[in-house]
């Protein structure tokens, strides 16, 4: 983490997959965890919308 970094967690409260911190792949294959990491943009992308109104 550095000074000025925003992390978002959307942990519980948007239901599963819960995500702390990011989504992590711990395959070799790539492609078995894309749901996951759109599912993790999505909601990044969410939350920066609600910032910027």
């Amino acid at each position: 983490m550095v000074d000025g970094m925003m992390t978002y967690s959307s942990g519980q409260s948007k239901g599963m997959p819960v995500i702390h911190l990011g989504p992590v792949a711990i395959s070799p294959n790539i492609d078995d965890f894309a749901d996951l990491f759109k599912i993790y943009g999505q909601r990044m992308a969410e939350q920066a919308l609600l910032l910027n109104k």
